[in-house]
């Protein structure tokens, strides 16, 4: 097994010559992944009135900005504001009232979810 660097990027090769991305980058897939079920989610609540008016994501939009990930809905007479930081590994889940007031609904560390849902996968409780 051996590791290789070059242009921020790392692998590292095992017997026979394949080489696995590092588990950083799995994370950070994951973490949008599960950041975008969540804006599926927070949707479908806001549009259970009337679920088949319109797409539940129909007033969403995101953008990547370095290690700046956002992402937003619409949910009722509120939106949701979710950011990604990869800089500090956080998510943070915003509420935006009335398109006046913005509020820190919740912050999650990324790795400790993560750690979590690993501990439950094997076992854990």
């Amino acid at each position: 097994m051996t590791m290789e660097q070059g242009h921020g990027r790392s692998a590292v090769s095992v017997a026979g010559g394949a080489s696995r991305v590092r588990p950083g980058a799995s994370l950070w897939a994951s973490a949008l992944v599960l950041a975008g079920l969540v804006l599926v989610q927070v949707g479908r609540l806001a549009s259970s009135a009337a679920p088949f008016e319109s797409s539940a994501l129909a007033g969403s939009s995101a953008a990547r900005a370095g290690d700046i990930a956002i992402l937003s809905a619409e949910a009722g007479n509120e939106d949701v504001l979710l950011v990604i930081d990869g800089r500090r590994e956080v998510l943070l889940v915003y509420r935006i009232e009335n398109q006046s007031t913005v509020t820190l609904a919740q912050k999650v560390s990324l790795p400790q979810v993560f750690a979590d849902a690993r501990s439950k996968a094997l076992g854990g409780t």
